[in-house]
């Protein structure tokens, strides 16, 4: 029997947040998605319960996304992270790795990627307890730490984002 997934979506955009809520709840029933609208919620909520996967935005007001990435990398190191943004590029692909994510997705949303990128993050080793870090195919492509895809793990410390002046 296989357990559930808990997955936190974080978004300052409700509808977008909601709709992606939705459609990973429908694409695996052992999805357990939540969704809250700020960096500073989804502290809060990680305080009070620990995820199998966080899915933030770059762009929000308060704690972006980058910092929140950070601040799990640090605080939960075997807690996945994927960034979404509108933004498209290398140079946020590059700053996402740096921060920590394991995985990058540019808005609007391909879901056959969006799928493949959830499903394979949560099934990596290192999403299970090894010290390994993930590696998936994605559009023929292995996606590594070292490679020039977007999914990676965590590079140099970083402070916690609510001790900002």
């Amino acid at each position: 029997m296989m357990t559930s997934k808990q997955i936190l979506i974080v978004d300052d955009e409700p509808a977008l947040a909601m709709g992606l809520a939705e459609v990973l709840r429908q694409s695996n029933q052992q999805y357990q998605v939540s969704v809250v609208h700020s960096g500073e919620e989804a502290l809060e909520r990680l305080h009070r319960s620990p995820q199998d996967l966080l899915i933030t935005d770059l762009c929000m007001s308060g704690i972006n996304g980058m910092e929140l990435i950070r601040w799990v990398r640090d605080s939960y190191p075997h807690m996945p992270t994927i960034l979404t943004t509108a933004k498209e590029g290398d140079a946020v692909a590059q700053k996402a790795r740096s921060a920590g994510a394991w995985g990058f997705i540019a808005k609007p949303f391909d879901l056959q990627l969006l799928f493949e990128t959830v499903d394979n993050v949560l099934h990596s080793p290192r999403a299970e307890g090894s010290t390994a870090w993930p590696s998936c195919q994605i559009d023929g492509r292995t996606a590594t730490r070292s490679s020039p895809t977007p999914l990676a793990g965590p590079a140099a410390s970083q402070p916690d984002p609510r001790a900002r002046q």
